[in-house]
């Protein structure tokens, strides 16, 4: 069960960063070549304050809201006095049959 909770904490993390980037390609999209070229350095801290202020209205709750929800699940599985098991491994793909095929699309 917790290996399970992980992984889709995992997918949920990857799904808002997949969300975070198309913004930020609306905000890049968006700019306009001339003004940056009359005042480069007041054009690009407009677009981080875009992309600043996209990520803490539209995602933050919601990766907040995630790992709260997480961390609960974590708790309980320790107040059930289950242990946690960690191999100890140096193999990055050691657990690569337990990832799902959107997850290797990424690499």
């Amino acid at each position: 069960m917790l290996d399970k909770s992980l992984h889709l904490h995992l997918d949920l993390m990857d799904s808002i960063e997949a969300d975070i980037d198309k913004e930020i390609e609306k905000i890049y999209n968006a700019l306009d070549i001339d003004e940056i070229i009359a005042d480069p350095e007041g054009e690009m801290l407009i677009a981080v304050q875009a992309v600043k202020d996209m990520i803490e209205e539209k995602f933050v709750k919601r990766a907040v809201e995630a790992g709260m929800d997480l961390a609960k699940i974590i708790q309980d599985h320790i107040k059930e006095n289950k242990d946690f098991k960690i191999s100890a491994s140096k193999d990055p793909k050691l657990n690569e049959d337990l990832l799902d095929d959107k997850s290797n699309d990424k690499k």
